[in-house]
Formats: C-alpha cells, sequence, structure tokens
C-alpha cells in the first residue's frame, strides 16, 4: 500500500505530542529528560540561579583586570634598559605629556579654516601647561587639520 505524502504537517504535530492542529490544549505529554528538569530547577530557585550566573560571570571576566589596551612604547622596558633611561630622561627635561602628545583635530570650512586652525593653536599655547602647539597636517578635501 503505497501513502499519499502528508501536505499538512499533521505527522509533525503528532510526533510533537499534539493531536489536532492548532489545539493547544491536546497535549498529549511531556517528554522526560534533562531539558525539562534544568527549566524546573531554573524556574523553582531563580535567585540561586542568579546568584551561580553573576558569579560565573565574574568568574570569566577576571583576567581582563590585568588587561593592558595601549600600545607598548619604552616606557613600558625594564628599568635597567637604555631605551627606558633615554625615555624617562627625555620625559623629565621636557615635563609631563612629552611621550604622549595631545592631538588636536579643527573642521571648518575651507575658507575659514586657517583663522579656525590659529584659534586654536593660540588658545591651545595659553594653557597652564605651556604646550607647544602648531599644525601638523591637513585632509585631502583641506576642510579637517590636526594640531600637535
Amino acid at each position: 500500500m503505497v501513502r499519499r505524502k502528508d501536505r499538512t504537517g499533521a505527522a509533525a504535530l503528532r510526533s510533537a505530542g499534539v493531536d489536532r492542529a492548532g489545539d493547544s490544549r491536546a497535549v498529549v505529554g511531556r517528554a522526560p529528560g534533562r531539558p525539562n528538569r534544568w527549566i524546573g530547577m531554573v524556574t523553582k530557585h531563580p535567585g540561586w540561579v542568579l546568584l551561580a550566573t553573576v558569579i560565573g560571570m565574574g568568574i570569566v571576566a577576571l583576567p581582563t583586570a590585568r588587561l593592558h589596551l595601549a600600545l607598548p612604547d619604552d616606557g613600558s622596558g625594564q628599568l635597567s634598559s637604555t631605551k627606558r633611561q633615554a625615555y624617562d630622561l627625555l620625559a623629565d627635561s621636557f615635563g609631563p605629556g612629552f611621550n604622549g602628545p595631545l592631538i588636536v583635530t579643527v573642521s571648518a570650512p575651507p575658507t575659514g579654516l586657517k583663522t579656525a586652525v590659529g584659534a586654536v593653536v593660540a588658545q591651545l599655547n595659553t594653557l597652564p601647561q605651556q604646550p607647544k602647539a602648531a599644525p601638523a597636517g591637513a585632509s585631502a578635501d583641506g576642510t579637517l587639520v590636526w594640531c600637535r
């Protein structure tokens, strides 16, 4: 005997435990197993599950406590190395910020860019830390200049 192909999906619903399509009350029974026990435990003890989750996330996040995101420079070398000694000597001689320059961008219409850059450089040079600011470069279209 040849069976016709089931086009309604009734066979899939029957295998999932539903007798008739669209009748949610017609569930034959729950399949026993681990997923149902896990869901029961989570809904029965939500506070403990939340606490365990927070502790687990804290353990996973522990390695980020010593994470260094900056690129290494000569200041991260050993104190006895000549590169580190030169780095410290330059920092002591030229003051704070010498090894980590402040970069400022100035964006203005091309017609007023030179006056805007001049005003920004003048403001930077009057700061109490006495920086030495000067225009460093411009974009190809002439609408952006950065000062160093």
